[in-house]
């Protein structure tokens, strides 16, 4: 009988440990395969907004500014219906020297947005403005998923465009650039910032 539990343990010892080489393996693969699939879909994903964003950069002026002022309402209009249509794109942004904004954010309900934003319950898209009219200041306006109005807030602008890594790389390589992964205040999750300069280095 002892021989017998023996050579059982033994067996048993000896599948389960194929076995679990087995699966180890068949996790190994699998992860990896998670993991080529995975990292296409980003690098598709990061051309075609890459691509578009040098599209959009290369437009004549009058595609996004109005004078010597971003183009508000035609930018707003196009960059929701862009986030509309594309869950994995966080916002749109246009940046001035000058530091002028105009942002667009696909809210999209995410509760952690909401709460970081302070914006109403029901909020799927969220503007921020940040103009130069004597002083600078930062408007927020939040709007459902029909666009229509759900709040606003207004106050003194401390964000400063011009000094984040997405706008001084993009004038010094003077071409499309991309940020490292980096964690979105507003999110906590990572994320990068694909961006390119205005015709004659306006922002």
């Amino acid at each position: 009988v002892a021989l017998v539990l023996i050579l059982t343990g033994l067996f048993l010892t000896t599948v389960f440990g194929k076995f679990s080489k087995v699966a180890e393996e068949d996790a190994k693969a699998r992860f990896a395969l998670v993991t080529q699939r995975s990292a296409a879909e980003l690098s598709n994903l990061v051309r075609g907004i890459g691509q578009s964003v040098s599209t959009l950069s290369n437009s004549a002026p009058g595609a996004f500014m109005n004078g010597d002022k971003i183009n508000q309402n035609d930018l707003i209009t196009a960059f929701m219906a862009s986030l509309a249509s594309a869950p994995n794109i966080y916002g749109h942004y246009f940046g001035l020297n000058n530091d002028e904004f105009l942002q667009v954010i696909g809210v999209r309900g995410e509760q952690k947005i909401i709460e970081s934003l302070q914006a109403p319950a029901d909020t799927y898209f969220a503007v921020r403005r940040i103009t130069l009219d004597g002083t600078r200041a930062e408007q927020w306006r939040f709007v459902d998923r029909n666009r229509v109005p759900l709040g606003e807030s207004a106050a003194d602008a401390s964000y400063s465009p011009s000094t984040r890594p997405w706008f001084a790389g993009a004038l010094k390589t003077n071409q499309l650039f991309i940020t490292d992964p980096y964690v979105f205040a507003s999110t906590g999750e990572p994320g990068l910032t694909i961006s390119a300069p205005l015709p004659d280095r306006i922002g």
